[in-house]
C-alpha cells in the first residue's frame, strides 16, 4: 500500500487485523504481580488501540456508509508495533 494520503477499505482491514484477545488477562496478571514489564505492555496495547482507531466513515457509491482506514502512517505504525512486540517478547523470554 504505497499511497500516503486518503483512506480505503483495505487500509481499514489492515488496521483491524491486530487482535488483543488475551490482553485483558495479561494486563491483569502484570499489574497483580507488579511486573516491571507492565508499563511497556500497556504502551504496546495503547499503540495497537491508536493504530486501529485511525479510520473514518465514507459513503459508498450506493450511499451506504462504509468504514475506511487511513493510509497515512500505516506501514510505519505497523512496523513500530512489530518492533515493540518483538522487544517485549524478548525481554519476557529472558526472565523465564
Amino acid at each position: 500500500m504505497a499511497e500516503k494520503h486518503g483512506a480505503s477499505i483495505n487500509a481499514y482491514v489492515v488496521r483491524q487485523c491486530i487482535t488483543k484477545g488475551a490482553f485483558g488477562e495479561l494486563r491483569a496478571a502484570c499489574v497483580k504481580q507488579g511486573d516491571p514489564l507492565t508499563g511497556e505492555f500497556l504502551d504496546l496495547e495503547g499503540e495497537i488501540d491508536n493504530f486501529a482507531a485511525q479510520w473514518e466513515k465514507n459513503l459508498s457509491t450506493y450511499g451506504v456508509p462504509v468504514r475506511v482506514g487511513k493510509h497515512a502512517g500505516l506501514g510505519e505504525q505497523l512496523d513500530e508495533i512489530g518492533r515493540k512486540a518483538d522487544a517485549l517478547l524478548k525481554k519476557a523470554a529472558e526472565r523465564i
